[in-house]
């Protein structure tokens, strides 16, 4: 059975992502790795960062919040039968700052726009830590960086940058697959589209397992009805002329054979 690798910015996307295909690929007895690359605990002096602080009052403002967070992946991928789970260690954008303390990204705008030149040596950091992961994967599913947020585009380079014999497949980041519309972005203009199809029981576990990221659903959906309503509609959207329920849309490079 093939080893599949999915490589998730932070603690939900791989799931949040490609949760039905991974659900059908434990069904199927594939091996299945995720590995989360901004899962690191922050600085005292990071955590008290204004934007960091603003972060956290978002996820409800927990005492501890990578711990949390690194629970709550944890029990979503066992939710999903997944439990060959990589943390790295490397810190989430917004605790990301300069030798004086000054942040790199201090709103929004930062963070879903352009890297800061303080971050371009992570791209190699990230790639080198990855490489053990990597030898071990037939399939690689990477971030196409949908939504521009800086640290799913680290991620990409990252991914870009590692020399490997394994398939190298990119996923859309939900939710931002919703707005950011990937067919029209850059990032599929050398890539062709791959449907997989995704059944009911499938999305079921899907959505069971995105239920575990409490801290993260009322950032991205506002409330859980919300996020199993949106969900089921993008899937649903995308298997238009399929004879599955559901799908999820994942990107090939080159054109198809």
């Amino acid at each position: 059975m093939p080893t599949r690798l999915f490589l998730s910015p932070h603690l939900d996307d791989a799931i949040l992502s490609c949760g039905g295909l991974i659900a059908q690929a434990h069904a199927a007895g594939d091996r299945l790795i995720i590995a989360t690359i901004f899962a690191g605990d922050p600085s005292p002096l990071a955590a008290q960062l204004p934007f960091a602080r603003y972060q956290h009052t978002l996820w409800g403002d927990p005492i501890a919040p990578m711990p949390l967070r690194r629970a709550e992946d944890l029990a979503a991928a066992a939710a999903l039968g997944v439990h060959d789970v990589v943390h790295l260690t490397f810190a989430d954008a917004v605790y990301r700052h300069l030798p004086t303390g000054e942040a790199l990204y201090t709103n929004d705008d930062d963070l879903f726009g352009a890297l800061h030149p303080a971050d371009e040596p992570l791209i190699n950091a990230i790639a080198n830590a990855l490489r053990p992961l990597i030898a071990e994967a037939d399939d690689i599913y990477a971030p196409l960086g949908l939504g521009n947020h800086v640290d799913h585009q680290l991620v990409a380079h990252a991914a870009r940058r590692l020399s490997t014999a394994a398939r190298l497949v990119w996923y859309e980041e939900l939710p931002y697959a919703e707005w950011d519309d990937p067919t029209a972005h850059t990032a599929t203009r050398t890539k062709h589209p791959h449907l997989v199809a995704i059944d009911e029981t499938a999305m079921m576990r899907k959505l069971d397992a995105m239920g575990y990221y409490r801290t993260q659903i009322p950032v991205l959906y506002r409330n859980e009805i919300a996020m199993h309503r949106r969900v089921r509609a993008y899937a649903a959207r995308l298997a238009e002329g399929l004879s599955a329920p559901y799908a999820e849309r994942y990107w090939l490079e080159g054109v198809p054979t």
